[in-house]
């Protein structure tokens, strides 16, 4: 996949959360991964955009229990103070209308903290700090913006593969595990995890959450549903 697999290494990511325990609590999720360090800790808007202008991170990721007098309006104010940080929003959760309004106040991703695992929490921010939009399905499952700077390389590995391995990476993205994937088209187990493995380099990723977001940006899904699985 060329220059962006590259980018997929350790990311520094500031946090904006007013909640103490809240703050506390992201923080040791995130400190369990190798490929996050977390960097400056915000507790209003303010300070969050005089702490981003001043060094700006990989990926800033503002909690709804950040102090706000209008959510959607200093979400655009952060944003437009440093446009080139992506900005992740993480939520209890939202309906499709809001996770809209969170897409365009410029945020590159909307997770729900009921929707991710923690072991995958850290994959999904390095995927927005490598170019790649990331939003949760909302409750209504209508479709999120899809926005990429990345199209052109997709394009090219779509391209490379056929109609059975693209059915693997929708299914995937729809939080299928491989036993449901192999029955649904009727291969072993074996042949879906042996594919897969193929998929995974091939589009120059890691892991199940990765391809899934990729398969959300290159427009075969409509949203990603991340599920709990100790298999790739």
């Amino acid at each position: 996949m060329g220059e962006w697999t590259s980018e997929l290494g350790k990311i520094v990511v500031h946090l904006a959360d007013s909640d103490r325990f809240s703050r506390s609590g992201i923080q040791s999720v995130l400190c369990l991964s190798s490929h996050v360090t977390v960097g400056e800790l915000f507790d209003s808007v303010e300070e969050t955009i005089q702490g981003i202008d001043t060094n700006a991170p990989d990926v800033l990721l503002v909690c709804d229990t950040l102090r706000t007098q209008d959510l959607l309006g200093d979400l655009s104010r952060i944003h437009r103070s440093q446009p080139s940080t992506p900005i992740v929003f993480l939520a209890s959760s939202l309906q499709a209308q809001q996770i809209a309004q969170v897409y365009n106040s410029g945020c590159s991703g909307y997770i729900s903290k009921s929707s991710i695992l923690d072991s995958d929490f850290a994959s999904a921010l390095n995927l927005v700090a490598a170019g790649f939009t990331l939003f949760a399905r909302a409750q209504d499952k209508r479709p999120f913006p899809v926005r990429s700077t990345l199209m052109q390389e997709l394009s090219v590995v779509l391209g490379e593969i056929d109609e059975r391995d693209r059915q693997i990476v929708i299914s995937v993205a729809s939080g299928m595990r491989n036993s449901e994937i192999a029955a649904a088209l009727h291969v072993s187990q074996g042949t879906v995890k042996q594919r897969l493995g193929v998929l995974l380099d091939l589009f120059g990723v890691t892991n199940r959450v990765q391809l899934a977001v990729v398969a959300a940006e290159a427009g075969l899904v409509a949203s990603v549903e991340i599920t709990e699985a100790d298999e790739y």
